[in-house]
C-alpha cells in the first residue's frame, strides 16, 4: 500500500516528503491496521507529544488517498481525535537587548541590516 500510495503523489514529490512519509508510515503500516483502533492504538505508543502531529498527518494523507483510491469504504480518522500541539512560548528581548542589535546592525555596510 505504502509504495502505491507515494506513487499517487503529485509529480515532483522531494525526497524530504518521501522521507517524512517513510518515517511516519512505515512503523504504522507494519504493526497496526489501517482502522481507527489501529490509529489511535499506533498514536498512543508514540513518546513524543508534538511529534503524534506529524504522525497524524501523515496518516491522514494517506487515509484521503485510500478512501479516493477505493482501498477504504470510509475513512478511519473520523473516529480518531487530532492530537494536539503544544505551544511553546518563547522568551521576549528586553529592551536592552533589542537596543544592542540595532547597535550591532549599525556596524554593517548593507541597508537591509540597517532597517529597524
Amino acid at each position: 500500500m505504502f509504495e502505491e500510495f507515494i506513487k499517487s503523489r503529485r509529480q515532483g514529490i522531494s525526497p524530504q516528503s518521501i522521507r517524512f512519509y517513510k518515517t511516519c508510515l512505515l512503523p504504522f503500516l507494519r504493526a497496526y491496521p489501517l482502522t481507527n483502533q489501529g490509529i489511535n492504538a499506533f498514536l498512543a505508543s508514540r513518546k513524543c507529544v508534538n511529534g503524534k502531529h506529524a504522525y497524524y498527518r501523515a496518516i491522514r494523507a494517506l487515509c484521503n488517498w485510500a478512501v479516493k483510491d477505493g482501498q477504504l469504504t470510509e475513512n478511519p480518522l473520523v473516529k480518531v481525535n487530532v492530537p494536539q500541539v503544544k505551544k511553546r512560548i518563547l522568551p521576549s528581548l528586553t529592551n536592552e537587548q533589542v537596543e544592542y542589535v540595532i547597535t550591532q546592525a549599525k556596524d554593517f555596510k548593507s541597508r537591509r541590516d540597517n532597517c529597524h
